[in-house]
């Protein structure tokens, strides 16, 4: 091969690497919104911490348990999905669900946290080191064919 198709080559996978991240998490978003609902079914934030404040007494009577969970009808766990943000290479998990013109989203980050989205470090890391670098990488080999 040419020396001006191996560098070509080369820098088209170098300009491409940010778009085949997006799209290996973008083939596993449904895993990263199973494991946000998982952290918040079980009242954790992203952080690992739990989500506090703690339910009302009355309210803790009526769910069986005090750190809220983020569930009342399942509408919101339903309305959780991930989707790209403005940075590349760069995922956000999200939730459009609307309750009378009020976005739900905002009003349980602003009574828990933002923290309530995403999955937790260990997740990330577990899921980029054994299903989105490995598809990267083969990206990266397919592009370069040397």
């Amino acid at each position: 091969m040419p020396f001006d198709d191996i560098l070509k080559s080369i820098q088209n996978v170098r300009d491409n690497i940010p778009e085949f991240f997006e799209d290996a998490a973008l083939k596993h978003a449904k895993e990263i919104t199973r494991l946000n609902k998982e952290n918040l079914s079980k009242g954790k934030l992203n952080t690992g911490q739990n989500i506090t404040p703690k339910y009302s007494e009355s309210y803790r009577k009526k769910k069986g348990f005090s750190t809220p969970d983020g569930k009342v009808t399942g509408r919101f766990y339903n309305s959780i999905f991930v989707t790209q943000t403005n940075v590349p290479a760069q995922m956000q998990v999200v939730s459009d669900y609307v309750v009378d013109g009020f976005a739900l989203a905002n009003k349980l980050e602003e009574d828990y946290s933002e923290d309530i989205y995403s999955i937790t470090d260990g997740q990330r890391n577990s899921l980029l080191e054994n299903k989105i670098a490995p598809e990267v990488v083969k990206r990266i080999n397919d592009g370069l064919k040397i």
